[in-house]
């Protein structure tokens, strides 16, 4: 789901995570950068200037190639192994000291994006839990109520049940009361110091999979070739757990750049557009998700408000958000009870049978063509297919009247509409709440207009559909037009074209018995058949009233 027409597409279920408390953002300098803070180059600049270093000292060398740029990232030398070679040069205490003295927090400092990750970072008491590899105290300074903070080696034990109630400094933390001198800082900085923490002793590799046992995790604020990125990555893929599926990161870029950059990495990566340095477009899209996670029920009801609007009012992106929130049994719940229901039209939103359907066209160009994709898409749905799909194909798009792999019952065949009664399994919360929404927006003319293209529909949605029909006062052809359907629908006509020769086959055998006979008299009984009207009919939904 997107906030914004051209934000970064959320997972449904990191929503859902967040709301649960069980989703752990893990943040590095990016964060930090709107603030002042340097970047990691920058910070190594800083501390090659403020040390003197000679001009052809080997790590002052390695650090020329980040200023050009027409050497790519990934062939640059890790910063890691520059801080490593200064240790050697310089005593460790001294390099920590500059590095605490460039990340000071200076007053008036802006800390908007750090206020922005507390908001959404929370677990269900309502209580942070962060991770960051920053240095830096600007998560303290956001915080507007004290903030436990734990500093290696004083982690949370999550595997014993401790929860992570704070802000975990996962590479440590600016110590103000440590004078300069002969003291180390204890910062993870240099590729000495990063095997440390995760090869060789590996006290921080082995709190990242407790954590990724139990908590989603979100990388924000950091690059794919980042020395903690690649050192944790490295140190995951070294256990047997394959716990990088709970692990997800923001990066700048299209689809096919943050993917190229993070490929085989197992992290789930998701993009956003590099409009500015700012990466605006990922933290306008945070302070909307904030938002939401100052109160999801009254973001789900803005929700409902919104699709009171109709689909067609709405961009792609705003109907995405409804498809967001009816993928859940407590959005499903609300937009059905909704004092006045939302409009049956966004069953074509629904419905990718709908959504996918051929372009109608009017006999003789007297009305313009409907494009059913152009007028219900969501914002990440495929582009249609090569050729127009028939009802038998499956379209590409997400159908949201089907089972889903959240749905209670995920491995069961279960739709709202098309799939026979015989072979329909249990419904979900989620489903039942959607079959009593369309049973009380069925005096609307889009329902039965939606309903025409199939032989049959769910047993529980018939029974919806008829008592919506029946305790409202509708016009007389909107009552003819329902009871024409609903004896299609509890007809057995799907049986009259398959089965006629299996009788004919059997008369030879068994001769005209009265068992045979009766069967002949149950197919040759006339039934109804129904279709969508042709021309462009068939793909735009009826706007007038009855």
């Amino acid at each position: 789901m997107r906030f914004l027409q051209d934000g970064p597409n959320i997972p449904d279920e990191l929503l859902e995570l967040r709301d649960q408390g069980n989703l752990v953002f893990l943040c590095g300098a990016g964060v930090s950068y709107p603030a002042g803070m340097p970047d990691f180059p920058g910070l190594a600049r800083y501390v090659v200037d403020e040390l003197g270093t000679p001009r052809d000292a080997q790590s002052r060398e390695m650090l020329s190639m980040w200023d050009n740029d027409g050497i790519p990232t990934d062939a640059r030398p890790s910063l890691d192994q520059i801080f490593n070679l200064l240790q050697q040069e310089y005593p460790a205490s001294e390099i920590d000291y500059l590095i605490a003295k460039r990340l000071r927090t200076k007053p008036g400092a802006c800390v908007s994006a750090h206020q922005t990750v507390l908001r959404i970072s929370k677990g269900v008491d309502g209580k942070p839990q962060l991770v960051t590899t920053n240095f830096d105290l600007l998560f303290e300074y956001a915080c507007k109520q004290k903030i436990r903070r734990y500093v290696p080696p004083t982690l949370p034990d999550l595997v014993n049940g401790e929860p992570l109630a704070g802000l975990v400094y996962l590479h440590g933390r600016i110590d103000r009361r440590i004078k300069r001198g002969n003291v180390r800082q204890g910062f993870v900085v240099s590729s000495s110091d990063f095997g440390r923490a995760y090869l060789a002793e590996g006290w921080a590799t082995r709190f990242i999979r407790e954590l990724l046992d139990q908590y989603t995790v979100i990388l924000l604020g950091y690059s794919a070739t980042d020395p903690p990125v690649r050192y944790l990555l490295q140190g995951l893929h070294t256990g047997r757990r394959k716990n990088q599926a709970r692990l997800y990161a923001f990066d700048s870029g299209t689809e096919e750049e943050v993917q190229a950059r993070w490929r085989d990495s197992g992290v789930h990566v998701l993009a956003y557009p590099a409009t500015d340095c700012f990466h605006s477009k990922l933290w306008e899209t945070l302070l909307a998700w904030a938002d939401r996670a100052d109160d999801p029920e009254a973001w789900r009801e803005r929700i409902v408000s919104l699709a009171m609007k109709g689909p067609r009012d709405l961009a792609a992106y705003e109907r995405g958000q409804v498809a967001s929130l009816v993928r859940t049994k407590a959005g499903s719940k609300l937009f059905a009870n909704a004092d006045t229901p939302p409009p049956g039209e966004w069953l074509c939103v629904f419905d990718h049978y709908v959504r996918y359907g051929s372009v109608g066209r009017s006999l003789g160009e007297s009305s313009p063509p409907f494009d059913p994709l152009a007028n219900y898409s969501l914002d990440d749905d495929p582009p249609r297919p090569a050729r127009n799909p028939r009802l038998a194909d499956l379209p590409p798009g997400e159908d949201l009247l089907s089972s889903r792999a959240t749905d209670r019952y995920p491995d069961e065949i279960t739709r709202l509409a098309g799939i026979g009664r015989g072979y329909q399994g249990p419904m979900s919360p989620r489903m039942f709440h959607l079959a009593r929404w369309i049973g009380r927006v069925a005096h609307q003319p889009v329902v039965p207009w939606w309903a025409a293209r199939y032989v049959c529909l769910h047993p529980f949605l018939l029974d919806e559909i008829r008592r919506g029909v029946e305790h409202e006062e509708l016009p007389t052809a909107a009552k003819r037009t329902w009871q024409i359907l609903l004896e299609n629908f509890h007809a057995t006509s799907n049986d009259h074209d398959l089965h006629w020769h299996n009788l004919w086959s059997r008369t030879k055998v068994e001769g005209w018995k009265n068992i045979l006979i009766r069967e002949f008299d149950r197919k040759a009984t006339p039934y109804i058949k129904t279709e969508r009207p042709y021309g462009v009919a068939s793909s735009r939904p009826p706007d007038e009233e009855w």
